[in-house]
C-alpha cells in the first residue's frame, strides 16, 4: 500500500491547496445550497394542488388537488416529484382544502365551506400510509363565531390544530393540544390572518408558522402572532417544508413545485398583479429591500472569508517551500 506523505506530495498540489482553501471559504460564506424545484409526474392528470405535506418518516410528499382521484386515493410522490404510492380509503368528503404531517401522522383537512353553511369541519387521517388501502380516524371541530370558509391547516408538534379562514374577516383558529375523536372540538380565535391565504405549515422549530398568501410567504411567530419575516411569491397554491426541513416547497400548478429558502428578513410587499412577470429561479422579488446594514454585513462577511483564505494559502505556500530541499538549495 502506498502512503502519500507530505514530502511525496507534489509541489503543484501544495500550491493548489491555496485555491482549495479559497473555494471552501467562498462556499461557506455563500450560505446553504439553493432549494430544489420539483416536477410532479403522476399516472393520472393532477389539477391545481390544494394540499401538500412532507412525510418526514418516509421521505416523500403527499399531495391532493381536492378531486376524488387524489382524495379517495391518497397520492405520494418521491423527492423528484414522481408518483410512488397510493392509499385508497373511503371517507365522505365535503371540500378538502389542506394537508399536514405531524408526529408521524398524515392529516387531510375537509374544511372548505364556500357558502358558509357547515355546522362544523372535519380532519381525517389514514390509520396506515404504508398499505394500499386504509381505514381512518376522524376529528370534528366547531368555530366559536359561526361558519367559515377555511383554506389552510397546520398541526403543531404539540398536537394543536390551526385552521386559517378566508373571507371578509380572515382569522387563525386553534384547538387545544388534546383533541377528541368522539366529540366535537371547540376552536378559539387567536389572531387575524392576512387576506388571500392559500396554505400554512409549521417551520421545524414548531414556534413559527409559514403562511402562504396570493402574493407572499409570511413567517409568523405562533406565540405573539407577529410577522417576523416574509418573501414575495406569486402563484403559490400550497406549501410545506421539504423532507429534510431545511427549505420550503410551494406547489404552483398541476405539476410544478418551486423550492425557496426560509424567509429571514421583513420587507414591505404589495400584492402583485397576475400579469407581472415573475422572477427566475424561485420566489418573485419583494418590492421592499433588506436594510443596508444587513446587505453590508453580508458583503463584509464575504470579504473577510476571502481574506482569511488568501492568508491561509500564502502561509501554506511559504511553509511548503521552506520544507522543500530542492527549493532551499536553488
Amino acid at each position: 500500500m502506498f502512503f502519500v506523505t507530505r514530502r511525496s506530495w507534489p509541489r503543484r498540489s501544495r500550491s493548489a491547496s491555496a485555491l482549495v482553501a479559497l473555494g471552501c471559504a467562498w462556499g461557506l460564506s455563500a450560505g446553504p445550497a439553493a432549494a430544489v424545484d420539483l416536477t410532479i409526474t403522476t399516472d393520472k392528470k393532477l389539477g391545481t394542488p390544494v394540499g401538500m405535506a412532507a412525510d418526514l418518516d418516509n421521505d416523500c410528499y403527499w399531495v391532493t388537488d381536492g378531486s376524488p382521484s387524489t382524495v379517495h386515493s391518497l397520492l405520494a410522490l418521491d423527492k423528484t416529484g414522481k408518483e410512488v404510492h397510493r392509499v385508497r380509503w373511503e371517507p365522505a368528503f365535503h371540500d378538502v382544502e389542506a394537508m399536514a404531517w405531524a408526529n408521524g401522522v398524515l392529516y387531510v383537512a375537509d374544511i372548505g365551506d364556500e357558502k358558509t353553511r357547515r355546522r362544523g369541519i372535519r380532519v381525517m387521517s389514514p390509520t396506515s400510509t404504508a398499505a394500499s388501502q386504509s381505514t381512518y380516524y376522524e376529528w370534528m371541530f366547531t368555530y366559536p363565531d359561526g361558519a367559515h370558509d377555511a383554506k389552510a391547516m397546520a398541526v403543531s408538534p404539540k398536537g394543536s390544530f390551526y385552521i386559517v379562514t378566508d373571507g371578509p374577516h380572515p382569522a387563525i383558529y386553534r384547538s387545544g393540544p388534546q383533541v377528541s375523536r368522539t366529540e366535537s372540538n371547540p376552536l378559539e380565535k387567536v389572531a387575524d390572518a392576512p387576506a388571500g391565504v392559500k396554505d400554512a405549515t409549521f417551520l421545524p422549530d414548531g414556534s413559527r408558522l409559514a403562511v402562504l398568501t396570493d402574493h407572499e410567504v409570511r413567517v409568523v411567530d405562533a406565540y405573539s402572532w407577529k410577522t417576523v419575516a416574509n418573501a414575495a411569491f406569486s402563484g403559490g397554491q400550497t406549501i410545506t417544508t421539504d423532507t429534510t426541513q431545511k427549505t420550503l416547497e410551494i406547489a404552483t400548478s398541476g405539476n410544478k413545485v418551486r423550492g425557496i429558502d426560509f424567509p429571514t428578513t421583513l420587507t414591505s410587499i404589495s400584492p402583485t398583479p397576475s400579469s407581472t412577470p415573475s422572477a427566475k429561479a424561485g420566489a418573485t422579488q419583494a418590492s421592499g429591500k433588506p436594510t443596508s446594514k444587513a446587505r453590508s454585513g453580508t458583503f463584509i462577511a464575504v470579504l473577510g472569508a476571502v481574506a482569511v483564505a488568501l492568508c491561509a494559502g500564502v502561509v501554506t505556500f511559504v511553509y511548503d517551500r521552506s520544507q522543500d530541499i530542492t527549493w532551499r538549495h536553488r
